[in-house]
Protein backbone atom coordinates (compact mmCIF):
# COMPACT_ATOMS: atom_id res chain seq x y z
CA UNK A 1 0.00 0.00 0.00
CA UNK A 2 1.36 3.44 -0.94
CA UNK A 3 1.42 5.45 2.39
CA UNK A 4 -0.93 7.67 2.53
CA UNK A 5 -3.59 8.69 -0.28
CA UNK A 6 -3.01 11.53 -2.10
CA UNK A 7 -5.04 13.89 -5.12
CA UNK A 8 -3.55 13.17 -8.66
CA UNK A 9 -2.31 16.75 -10.17
CA UNK A 10 -4.59 16.16 -13.38
CA UNK A 11 -7.58 14.45 -11.67
CA UNK A 12 -9.69 17.58 -11.24
CA UNK A 13 -13.74 18.01 -13.05
CA UNK A 14 -16.02 20.21 -11.86
CA UNK A 15 -18.74 18.75 -9.57
CA UNK A 16 -20.55 19.00 -5.91
CA UNK A 17 -19.76 15.84 -3.10
CA UNK A 18 -22.74 13.75 -2.81
CA UNK A 19 -24.33 10.84 -5.13
CA UNK A 20 -23.40 10.86 -8.49
CA UNK A 21 -25.69 9.78 -11.23
CA UNK A 22 -23.43 6.75 -12.23
CA UNK A 23 -23.59 5.22 -8.79
CA UNK A 24 -20.68 6.27 -7.18
CA UNK A 25 -20.27 8.66 -3.82
CA UNK A 26 -17.51 11.16 -4.28
CA UNK A 27 -15.19 11.32 -1.38
CA UNK A 28 -12.92 14.30 -2.24
CA UNK A 29 -15.04 16.97 -4.94
CA UNK A 30 -13.09 16.79 -8.51
CA UNK A 31 -11.14 13.97 -7.50
CA UNK A 32 -10.32 11.42 -11.02
CA UNK A 33 -12.84 8.59 -10.92
CA UNK A 34 -10.76 6.37 -8.85
CA UNK A 35 -10.92 8.18 -6.30
CA UNK A 36 -14.64 7.12 -5.45
CA UNK A 37 -16.64 4.30 -4.26
CA UNK A 38 -19.77 2.86 -5.09
CA UNK A 39 -22.74 5.03 -3.20
CA UNK A 40 -24.75 1.97 -1.58
CA UNK A 41 -23.40 0.60 1.56
CA UNK A 42 -25.30 -2.84 0.94
CA UNK A 43 -22.84 -4.15 4.58
CA UNK A 44 -25.77 -4.76 6.75
CA UNK A 45 -27.88 -5.70 4.10
CA UNK A 46 -25.81 -8.65 4.08
CA UNK A 47 -25.49 -9.81 7.92
CA UNK A 48 -25.99 -13.31 8.47
CA UNK A 49 -25.92 -14.54 4.61
CA UNK A 50 -23.55 -16.64 2.96
CA UNK A 51 -22.05 -15.41 0.32
CA UNK A 52 -19.66 -15.78 -2.75
CA UNK A 53 -17.38 -13.10 -4.36
CA UNK A 54 -16.29 -13.27 -7.73
CA UNK A 55 -13.61 -10.69 -8.97
CA UNK A 56 -14.49 -8.92 -11.81
CA UNK A 57 -11.39 -8.05 -13.21
CA UNK A 58 -10.34 -11.94 -13.60
CA UNK A 59 -14.04 -13.29 -14.44
CA UNK A 60 -14.65 -16.65 -12.61
CA UNK A 61 -12.08 -16.17 -10.25
CA UNK A 62 -13.89 -16.26 -6.73
CA UNK A 63 -12.11 -14.94 -2.95
CA UNK A 64 -10.59 -18.29 -1.29
CA UNK A 65 -8.55 -19.26 1.55
CA UNK A 66 -5.58 -21.18 0.36
CA UNK A 67 -4.20 -24.51 2.02
CA UNK A 68 -2.68 -21.99 4.95
CA UNK A 69 -5.75 -19.48 5.20
CA UNK A 70 -3.86 -16.74 3.07
CA UNK A 71 -5.90 -14.90 1.00
CA UNK A 72 -6.41 -16.25 -2.58
CA UNK A 73 -8.14 -15.70 -5.85
CA UNK A 74 -9.39 -19.24 -7.25
CA UNK A 75 -10.83 -20.29 -10.63
CA UNK A 76 -14.20 -21.77 -10.15
CA UNK A 77 -17.23 -23.18 -12.45
CA UNK A 78 -20.21 -20.84 -11.60
CA UNK A 79 -22.14 -24.32 -10.85
CA UNK A 80 -19.67 -25.41 -8.80
CA UNK A 81 -19.09 -22.44 -6.24
CA UNK A 82 -21.42 -23.80 -3.78
CA UNK A 83 -19.75 -27.29 -3.23
CA UNK A 84 -17.77 -26.52 0.13
CA UNK A 85 -14.74 -27.98 -0.90
CA UNK A 86 -14.35 -25.24 -3.45
CA UNK A 87 -13.88 -22.99 -0.55
CA UNK A 88 -15.66 -19.77 -2.04
CA UNK A 89 -18.73 -19.70 0.97
CA UNK A 90 -18.26 -16.82 2.93
CA UNK A 91 -21.03 -15.92 5.84
CA UNK A 92 -21.45 -12.18 6.71
CA UNK A 93 -21.24 -11.49 10.35
CA UNK A 94 -22.32 -8.17 11.96
CA UNK A 95 -19.43 -6.29 13.40
CA UNK A 96 -20.59 -3.44 14.88
CA UNK A 97 -21.44 -0.11 13.68
CA UNK A 98 -22.24 -0.56 10.21
CA UNK A 99 -18.82 -2.47 9.82
CA UNK A 100 -19.51 -6.41 8.69
CA UNK A 101 -16.75 -9.48 9.16
CA UNK A 102 -16.62 -11.95 6.36
CA UNK A 103 -15.65 -15.87 8.06
CA UNK A 104 -14.64 -18.58 5.61
CA UNK A 105 -16.93 -21.23 6.17
CA UNK A 106 -14.56 -23.70 4.31
CA UNK A 107 -13.16 -26.32 6.84
CA UNK A 108 -15.62 -25.33 9.34
CA UNK A 109 -17.09 -28.68 10.30
CA UNK A 110 -13.16 -29.47 11.05
CA UNK A 111 -11.79 -26.68 12.38
CA UNK A 112 -12.44 -25.61 16.16
CA UNK A 113 -11.39 -21.70 15.16
CA UNK A 114 -13.25 -19.23 13.10
CA UNK A 115 -11.22 -17.36 10.17
CA UNK A 116 -12.25 -14.03 8.77
CA UNK A 117 -10.57 -11.86 6.04
CA UNK A 118 -8.00 -9.29 7.56
CA UNK A 119 -6.59 -6.34 5.24
CA UNK A 120 -2.99 -5.97 5.58
CA UNK A 121 -0.13 -3.53 4.31
CA UNK A 122 1.07 -6.20 1.73
CA UNK A 123 -1.70 -8.87 1.28
CA UNK A 124 -4.87 -9.69 2.69
CA UNK A 125 -5.17 -13.20 4.40
CA UNK A 126 -7.83 -15.19 6.23
CA UNK A 127 -6.52 -14.79 9.99
CA UNK A 128 -8.27 -16.87 13.47
CA UNK A 129 -10.01 -14.89 16.09
CA UNK A 130 -12.51 -15.53 18.67
CA UNK A 131 -13.54 -11.42 18.86
CA UNK A 132 -13.76 -9.97 15.18
CA UNK A 133 -16.05 -6.96 15.94
CA UNK A 134 -12.98 -5.53 18.58
CA UNK A 135 -10.30 -5.90 15.93
CA UNK A 136 -10.17 -3.36 13.26
CA UNK A 137 -8.34 -5.35 10.25
CA UNK A 138 -11.41 -7.64 10.27
CA UNK A 139 -14.02 -5.07 9.59
CA UNK A 140 -15.05 -4.29 6.05
CA UNK A 141 -17.87 -2.25 4.47
CA UNK A 142 -19.62 -3.38 1.28
CA UNK A 143 -20.10 -0.59 -1.39
CA UNK A 144 -22.37 -1.23 -4.48
CA UNK A 145 -23.24 0.75 -7.29
CA UNK A 146 -27.08 -0.41 -6.78
CA UNK A 147 -28.72 -0.91 -4.25
CA UNK A 148 -30.23 -4.37 -5.28
CA UNK A 149 -28.19 -6.31 -8.09
CA UNK A 150 -24.44 -6.53 -6.29
CA UNK A 151 -22.35 -7.08 -9.73
CA UNK A 152 -19.84 -3.96 -9.11
CA UNK A 153 -19.28 -3.54 -5.52
CA UNK A 154 -16.23 -2.29 -3.61
CA UNK A 155 -15.07 -4.20 -0.33
CA UNK A 156 -13.17 -1.39 1.47
CA UNK A 157 -11.55 -1.80 5.75
CA UNK A 158 -11.72 -0.12 8.37
CA UNK A 159 -8.62 -0.16 9.83
CA UNK A 160 -6.81 2.15 7.13
CA UNK A 161 -9.58 3.81 5.85
CA UNK A 162 -10.92 5.22 9.28
CA UNK A 163 -7.79 8.07 8.91
CA UNK A 164 -9.67 9.76 6.31
CA UNK A 165 -13.53 9.24 6.69
CA UNK A 166 -15.69 9.67 3.91
CA UNK A 167 -12.52 10.90 1.83
CA UNK A 168 -10.41 7.84 1.09
CA UNK A 169 -10.93 4.09 1.47
CA UNK A 170 -8.61 1.38 1.43
CA UNK A 171 -9.93 -0.82 -0.52
CA UNK A 172 -9.59 -4.99 -1.59
CA UNK A 173 -8.90 -5.75 -5.09
CA UNK A 174 -6.66 -8.78 -6.93
CA UNK A 175 -3.59 -9.45 -8.46
CA UNK A 176 -2.75 -11.81 -11.85
CA UNK A 177 -0.53 -13.89 -9.02
CA UNK A 178 -4.17 -14.39 -7.73
CA UNK A 179 -3.26 -13.31 -4.40
CA UNK A 180 -5.49 -10.18 -2.51
CA UNK A 181 -4.27 -6.88 -2.27
CA UNK A 182 -5.46 -3.67 -0.34
CA UNK A 183 -4.36 -0.25 -1.51
CA UNK A 184 -6.26 3.28 -1.49
CA UNK A 185 -8.75 3.91 -3.93
CA UNK A 186 -7.26 6.97 -5.46
CA UNK A 187 -3.95 4.92 -6.47
CA UNK A 188 -5.41 2.33 -9.08
CA UNK A 189 -7.98 2.42 -11.58
CA UNK A 190 -12.11 1.89 -10.59
CA UNK A 191 -12.19 -1.61 -12.25
CA UNK A 192 -9.08 -3.16 -10.03
CA UNK A 193 -11.89 -2.67 -6.92
CA UNK A 194 -14.98 -4.25 -8.32
CA UNK A 195 -16.26 -7.47 -7.46
CA UNK A 196 -19.50 -9.22 -8.05
CA UNK A 197 -20.97 -10.67 -5.17
CA UNK A 198 -23.82 -13.26 -5.41
CA UNK A 199 -26.32 -13.47 -2.71
CA UNK A 200 -28.68 -16.18 -3.01
CA UNK A 201 -31.66 -16.43 -1.46
CA UNK A 202 -34.45 -19.39 -0.24
CA UNK A 203 -37.53 -19.11 -2.24
CA UNK A 204 -40.96 -20.64 -0.87
CA UNK A 205 -42.09 -23.18 -3.02
CA UNK A 206 -45.37 -24.05 -1.72
CA UNK A 207 -46.94 -27.37 -1.56
CA UNK A 208 -45.43 -29.41 -4.43
CA UNK A 209 -46.82 -32.77 -5.65
CA UNK A 210 -43.99 -35.02 -5.17
CA UNK A 211 -45.79 -38.38 -5.82
CA UNK A 212 -49.09 -39.77 -7.03
CA UNK A 213 -50.72 -43.29 -6.75
CA UNK A 214 -51.87 -44.62 -10.44
CA UNK A 215 -55.91 -44.25 -10.86
CA UNK A 216 -57.83 -47.47 -8.84
CA UNK A 217 -60.01 -49.27 -11.24
CA UNK A 218 -60.04 -52.48 -8.66
CA UNK A 219 -63.64 -51.93 -7.75
CA UNK A 220 -62.25 -51.61 -3.98
CA UNK A 221 -59.96 -49.59 -1.85
CA UNK A 222 -56.42 -50.75 -2.50
CA UNK A 223 -53.13 -49.72 -0.07
CA UNK A 224 -50.59 -48.07 -2.17
CA UNK A 225 -47.40 -46.78 -1.28
CA UNK A 226 -46.29 -43.42 -1.99
CA UNK A 227 -42.80 -41.67 -1.06
CA UNK A 228 -41.69 -39.58 1.07
CA UNK A 229 -38.37 -37.84 0.67
CA UNK A 230 -37.53 -35.04 3.65
CA UNK A 231 -33.97 -33.69 3.05
CA UNK A 232 -31.68 -31.78 0.72
CA UNK A 233 -31.48 -32.94 -2.92
CA UNK A 234 -29.05 -30.89 -5.53
CA UNK A 235 -29.86 -29.77 -8.66
CA UNK A 236 -26.95 -29.87 -10.38
CA UNK A 237 -24.71 -32.15 -12.89
CA UNK A 238 -22.28 -32.29 -10.17
CA UNK A 239 -23.12 -34.44 -6.64
CA UNK A 240 -21.35 -32.99 -3.58
CA UNK A 241 -22.37 -34.40 0.09
CA UNK A 242 -24.40 -31.67 2.22
CA UNK A 243 -22.60 -31.21 5.22
CA UNK A 244 -23.77 -30.06 8.72
CA UNK A 245 -22.36 -26.38 7.06
CA UNK A 246 -24.42 -26.04 4.26
CA UNK A 247 -27.16 -27.46 6.06
CA UNK A 248 -27.06 -24.51 8.29
CA UNK A 249 -26.44 -22.31 5.29
CA UNK A 250 -30.01 -23.55 4.13
CA UNK A 251 -31.81 -23.49 7.67
CA UNK A 252 -30.15 -19.68 8.39
CA UNK A 253 -31.39 -19.03 4.49
CA UNK A 254 -34.95 -19.76 4.65
CA UNK A 255 -34.96 -18.50 8.48
CA UNK A 256 -33.72 -14.88 6.69
CA UNK A 257 -35.76 -14.76 3.85
CA UNK A 258 -39.02 -17.00 4.46
CA UNK A 259 -39.89 -17.32 8.43
CA UNK A 260 -38.44 -13.87 9.15
CA UNK A 261 -40.86 -12.47 6.44
CA UNK A 262 -43.93 -13.40 8.36
CA UNK A 263 -45.64 -13.69 4.93
CA UNK A 264 -48.52 -17.27 4.83
CA UNK A 265 -48.26 -16.71 0.94
CA UNK A 266 -44.77 -17.64 1.69
CA UNK A 267 -45.99 -20.81 4.24
CA UNK A 268 -44.15 -18.29 6.64
CA UNK A 269 -45.78 -20.30 9.66
CA UNK A 270 -45.24 -23.89 8.53
CA UNK A 271 -41.41 -23.12 7.91
CA UNK A 272 -41.25 -21.93 10.95
CA UNK A 273 -42.29 -25.33 12.45
CA UNK A 274 -39.28 -26.70 10.11
CA UNK A 275 -36.62 -25.00 11.67
CA UNK A 276 -36.50 -27.53 14.96
CA UNK A 277 -36.29 -30.52 12.57
CA UNK A 278 -32.91 -31.42 11.79
CA UNK A 279 -33.72 -33.77 9.37
CA UNK A 280 -34.69 -31.08 6.86
CA UNK A 281 -31.35 -29.51 6.52
CA UNK A 282 -29.60 -33.20 6.09
CA UNK A 283 -28.71 -35.12 2.60
CA UNK A 284 -32.78 -36.21 1.99
CA UNK A 285 -33.68 -39.52 3.28
CA UNK A 286 -36.70 -41.28 1.34
CA UNK A 287 -39.67 -43.70 3.05
CA UNK A 288 -42.84 -45.75 1.54
CA UNK A 289 -45.84 -44.34 3.03
CA UNK A 290 -48.61 -45.96 3.27
CA UNK A 291 -52.47 -45.14 2.28
CA UNK A 292 -55.86 -46.11 1.55
CA UNK A 293 -56.79 -44.99 -1.91
CA UNK A 294 -60.63 -45.26 -2.25
CA UNK A 295 -62.08 -46.79 -5.69
CA UNK A 296 -61.95 -44.52 -8.90
CA UNK A 297 -59.67 -42.38 -7.05
CA UNK A 298 -56.06 -41.52 -7.14
CA UNK A 299 -53.71 -40.36 -4.26
CA UNK A 300 -51.48 -37.46 -4.31
CA UNK A 301 -48.86 -36.84 -2.08
CA UNK A 302 -47.92 -32.89 -1.40
CA UNK A 303 -45.10 -31.26 0.17
CA UNK A 304 -43.65 -28.19 1.25
CA UNK A 305 -40.56 -27.44 -0.91
CA UNK A 306 -38.06 -24.49 -0.96
CA UNK A 307 -35.59 -23.89 -3.27
CA UNK A 308 -31.78 -22.03 -2.47
CA UNK A 309 -29.42 -21.58 -5.01
CA UNK A 310 -28.99 -25.38 -6.81
CA UNK A 311 -30.58 -27.27 -3.50
CA UNK A 312 -34.19 -27.93 -3.06
CA UNK A 313 -35.03 -28.46 0.61
CA UNK A 314 -38.53 -30.94 1.39
CA UNK A 315 -39.55 -30.35 4.36
CA UNK A 316 -41.35 -33.13 6.67
CA UNK A 317 -44.74 -31.52 6.43
CA UNK A 318 -46.96 -33.18 3.92
CA UNK A 319 -50.57 -33.80 2.93
CA UNK A 320 -52.70 -36.43 0.89
CA UNK A 321 -55.06 -35.08 -1.65
CA UNK A 322 -57.90 -37.36 -3.26
CA UNK A 323 -59.05 -36.97 -6.42
CA UNK A 324 -61.48 -38.85 -8.66
CA UNK A 325 -60.09 -40.46 -12.24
Amino acid sequence: MNGNPGLIADGFMNGNPGLRADGFMNGNPGVERSSYVPSYDVSEALVGRTIYIEYNFYSGYWITPSDSYNGALSDVDDELIYVPKQRVRLEVEDCNEGYVCLRTRWNEDEESEDYYLQTGYYDVDFEKDSSPGSNARLNWHIYCTNGTEMDNCWICDKYYSQDYPNEYWNCLYGTAQSSLKADWNTDHPAEWFSWNIVTPTAVDAGFVETDTSPCNAAGHDVTVGLDLCVGVEINSSYIWQITSSVGRELENSIQLDIVNAGDSSQHSTEWAEQMNNSDVFQQEDCTRYNTIVENRKKMSLVQLEATYGPYLVKGSKFQLVSTNC
